[in-house]
Formats: C-alpha cells, sequence, structure tokens
C-alpha cells in the first residue's frame, strides 16, 4: 500500500473509532431533583458545612444551585465528597442572583456536603440565603 492508502486507511480507521467511541465520550449531565436550601453564613467569613449529608438522586452525576437571595456582598459555595473530602465546583454568586451554577459536572460524589461562606466577612445587612439545589 501507497503513502496515499496508508493515508486513507488511517483516517477511515479514525472516523470509524470516533463514531463508535463518541456518544459514550461524551456524559450527559444529569443534575437530578431540585431540593431546596436555606441557611446562613457565619459574620467573621468562616467556612459553615452542612450538616447533613446529601445522596445524589437514581441517575444523578452533577449537582448545580440556583439562589433566590444571598448574603449583601454574595456567597461562595462548593460541595465536598463526603467519603474522600475532595471539593467540587467552588462558585461565587452575587446577592440576589437566579442563575443556575454549576458545581460538579459528570464527576459529582454520590454523598456530599455543602461548604459556604460569605464572599466578604461582616458589615452586610444580610447574611442568609434560600435557593434550590439539584442533585
Amino acid at each position: 500500500m501507497g503513502i496515499r492508502g496508508k493515508i486513507i486507511a488511517t483516517g477511515l480507521l479514525t472516523a470509524a473509532l470516533v463514531g463508535i467511541a463518541g456518544p459514550s465520550a461524551f456524559a450527559a449531565y444529569n443534575y437530578g431533583n431540585a431540593t431546596p436550601v436555606s441557611g446562613t453564613c457565619y459574620e467573621n467569613g468562616d467556612w459553615f458545612t452542612s450538616n447533613n449529608v446529601r445522596t445524589h438522586t437514581s441517575g444523578a452525576n452533577s449537582s448545580r444551585i440556583s439562589f433566590n437571595n444571598t448574603p449583601t456582598k454574595g456567597i461562595k459555595w462548593y460541595v465536598r465528597d463526603y467519603n474522600s473530602g475532595f471539593g467540587h465546583g467552588t462558585i461565587f454568586a452575587p446577592a440576589s442572583n437566579t442563575t443556575w451554577f454549576d458545581l460538579a459536572n459528570g464527576d459529582a460524589p454520590t454523598k456530599f456536603e455543602n461548604v459556604y461562606a460569605l464572599t466578604s466577612s461582616g458589615h452586610q445587612s444580610n447574611y442568609s440565603f434560600d435557593g434550590s439545589e439539584q442533585y
């Protein structure tokens, strides 16, 4: 086989492999059921860990959060794998932001805790937040 034939054969093999691996190579993000979240951040800016361990909805592989209200200068948030302690997806949400923020896409831990803190400690009129978390 000449060089041109080898190039064509290699191209066809590559296309075949991409066609076979394509759909499985790009997993869909499944966020699961929405659950209300609310709480209060420490005024001094220390990180707070939620009191309950959350478990992903069957089939969910991702987490995200949306806030109705946040502290005056915002909140920072991530999810921590309950078993390994590894943190996923630190986000910074401004005040009263209803946009969905992705916390863990495709690699969300099955059991996790929410960890959050004020973006700027002290001197705020409100330390509370509420919204929804999908997991």
